[in-house]
């Protein structure tokens, strides 16, 4: 069954007039939007009257969680300027996306030096302002997430589930201290498992919600070149960590640095990409105190000491080794949104992994 993903739920909204009557429209006049069709029109209005809108906000609220549509001025800007913005974005934590932000993805079986690398940038980015946005997978993504932390910076992961839902189980605890110095983001609706076709999906928000993609380790076929693509498609820099060439992790940023993939070398040049520096960094508060047992789980502790400095930061390429929609004063259209997504979300989730795009 085709997904009623974000391209089609604007369609609708743009052909029917508004939210509000593209959630209320007939079968007939919803089948006739380009696009659609008889098959999906039927499932829509199936699914639509199944959908209750007032339990999923409730859900929300009882999380902590702030749902937006593309109705907020509170949506994050760099997300609404994609053409596959999701229409509903759901939200834990601090996180507001106007600060500079970075993506660091990577394999979930990185080597050491993977680690090291992943953990190292994330204290470079944090520390400097730097929103360090990742998806909270195991491996690179966990050591991303905890270097920032462990500057007292911000971080942001993108799940492939519900943002009530903690995946992997292990991550726990770094999931709460995100929400204090960061956030938890999803399109899924509340409850939603992880499931396999849902995480290349949610790659093109970790890349839209960045201004830059780096690549630690991966294979060729791996999730986090998937989400390169994306950046690429989006017009963000693509930045890959060269490795050792014996190294299956390595191959993936070498297909990207030979694909045009700008080289990782000193994390300042990419701060002065990013018009960021650390004499012009806003306060932060106190660094995060993540222990080792946490650290062995996340990713890397303190600078690796074998890495030589230079005035700039850490040479990577010569290593030596607002508004929640919470009850019925809420909006109409929004809450029209909320309904045809989640109704996108259910067809979305009949489909096996590999059935095309969500489009």
């Amino acid at each position: 069954m085709p997904a009623l993903g974000p391209i089609r739920i604007a369609r609708l909204v743009q052909a029917i007039g508004s939210a509000r009557a593209a959630s209320e429209a007939r079968e007939t006049a919803l089948a006739a939007v380009p696009g659609i069709g008889p098959r999906l029109a039927a499932l829509i209005v199936r699914w639509r009257r199944a959908i209750d809108v007032d339990e999923e906000l409730r859900r929300a609220s009882r999380a902590g969680a702030c749902v937006l549509t593309w109705l907020d001025a509170d949506y994050p800007a760099r997300l609404r300027e994609l053409d596959d913005a999701p229409p509903v974005l759901y939200l834990r934590g601090s996180y507001r996306a106007p600060e500079p932000a970075v993506a660091v993805v990577g394999t979930r079986s990185p080597s050491a030096y993977g680690l090291d690398v992943a953990g190292a940038l994330g204290e470079v980015l944090g520390g400097a302002g730097v929103v360090v946005v990742s998806g909270l997978a195991r491996g690179v993504d966990a050591a991303a997430h905890a270097g920032a932390l462990r500057q007292g910076g911000s971080t942001v992961a993108v799940l492939g589930c519900g943002v009530d839902v903690v995946y992997p189980r292990e991550h726990r605890s770094l999931m709460e201290a995100m929400l204090a110095r960061g956030g938890i983001v999803s399109e899924a609706p509340m409850g939603v498992p992880p499931r396999r076709q849902q995480f290349p999906l949610r790659n093109r928000l970790i890349s839209g919600l960045a201004q830059a993609v780096v690549v630690v380790e991966g294979g060729v076929d791996s999730g986090s070149l998937i989400t390169a693509r994306h950046a690429a498609r989006q017009g963000r820099p693509v930045y890959a960590v060269p490795g050792s060439v014996f190294a299956p992790g390595s191959r993936g940023p070498h297909r990207l640095l030979a694909s045009g993939a700008r080289v990782l070398g000193d994390p300042g040049e990419l701060l002065q990409r990013l018009g960021v520096g650390s004499s012009g960094c806003s306060a932060r508060p106190p660094p995060t105190s993540i222990g080792s047992s946490s650290a062995a789980g996340w990713g890397s502790g303190a600078w690796p000491g074998r890495w030589p400095r230079s005035r700039s930061g850490v040479w990577f390429d010569s290593p030596r080794g607002n508004s929640s929609h919470g009850g019925r004063g809420s909006m109409d259209p929004a809450r029209s949104i909320i309904q045809e997504a989640i109704c996108g979300q259910i067809t979305r989730r009949r489909r096996t992994a590999g059935q095309g795009e969500n489009r």
